[in-house]
């Protein structure tokens, strides 16, 4: 639902359509707590909307793209947690979820199709962890 929303939103300002909308963990992701959670989505111009600012890229990221229904979150994050723990690195900044193929009502938008999957086994999505 905040996907739709944000989507609806910004649609007359959307960076390329194809351009992969993702989600920001601000906190331990899939830990039992409660989420905080910030939905993005690409837009050409952050000027035209309140509540939108630009997300830092980084250089480095430990990543895990995988195709499916979105169950296997939470296991592999907490595989690439774990990795993450055993390793010289430290996370720089939230955990993020990319989606690069997936599902969307498009109401009050449209997107093209090589962005959509109309079944969950279709999607594919990119679980990243920035590395500092």
């Amino acid at each position: 639902q905040m996907f739709e929303a944000a989507e609806a939103e910004v649609a007359a300002h959307r960076a390329r359509a194809e351009a992969s909308p993702f989600l920001l963990f601000h906190n331990a992701a899939y830990d039992g707590q409660r989420l905080d959670v910030e939905v993005c989505v690409p837009v050409t111009d952050v000027s035209d909307f309140s509540g939108v600012r630009i997300v830092d890229g980084c250089t480095r990221a430990g990543a895990a793209t995988f195709r499916g229904p979105y169950d296997q979150t939470p296991p592999l994050y907490a595989s690439m947690l774990r990795w993450l723990a055993a390793s010289d690195y430290r996370p720089k900044g939230p955990l993020r979820e990319v989606y690069h193929r997936f599902g969307a009502d498009q109401r009050g938008y449209r997107l093209p199709k090589a962005v959509l999957a109309d079944r969950a086994d279709d999607y594919v999505t990119e679980l990243q962890v920035p590395l500092r």
